[in-house]
């Protein structure tokens, strides 16, 4: 399971750092606007599988799985609808949904560990790469201005907005830091140990 969240984590972050070097490399620029969004999403990404890991490690009944995707997409709904975006919520639906649909399904104790071990290790990378973003001068590297302003969506603000290389460059990096901590810690380390309770 481990190697199964790496492997898409690694993609993204290479996927990420490439548009951060060459942004019109892909799909014209476009995935400027896609990446921060993505970034964004992550934060509902990891606060879902915490909650819909922790309600199948609780024997959580159906109803109660759905109600959590339910208010989650929601959220999810409002991020994508606010970067003009569909493709990020059906991003959100594919990785949720799969995840809900493992809990109904019925997953062992060690599988429901190490997936709170990984929601739980992706929320630590997260918060520190989101704060790194705002206090560190990131480097722009190819995002120019030009092209920050061109991915804009119009009549939006904030850090991120103005300076998408600002999101973009601790993006990659949390995907890649992702990929290696479940290669390197959730592969050969007892999973049950990094959980509480």
């Amino acid at each position: 399971m481990a190697l199964s969240f790496a492997i898409p984590s690694f993609a993204m972050g290479f996927k990420l750092l490439r548009v951060w070097r060459d942004p019109v490399s892909l799909d014209e620029g476009r995935w400027v606007r896609y990446g921060v969004g993505l970034f964004v999403m992550e934060f509902i990404v990891l606060h879902a599988g915490i909650m819909i890991g922790g309600a199948a490690a609780a024997d959580g009944s159906i109803g109660l799985t759905l109600l959590l995707l339910g208010f989650y997409g929601l959220f999810a709904a409002l991020i994508a609808l606010g970067f003009r975006n569909t493709s990020l919520f059906s991003s959100f639906l594919f990785v949720i949904g799969g995840r809900a649909l493992g809990s109904l399904l019925g997953i062992s104790t060690d599988s429901q560990a190490l997936f709170l071990a990984h929601s739980l290790i992706g929320m630590v990378l997260y918060f520190v790469l989101v704060f790194s973003s705002v206090l560190l001068p990131w480097p722009r590297l190819g995002i120019t201005e030009a092209i920050a302003a061109e991915q804009r969506v119009p009549g939006s603000s904030g850090l991120w907005v103005d300076k998408p290389h600002r999101a973009i460059g601790p993006a990659a990096a949390y995907f890649l830091l992702l990929g290696i901590a479940e290669v390197a810690l959730l592969t050969w380390v007892d999973a049950a140990t990094l959980v509480p309770g």
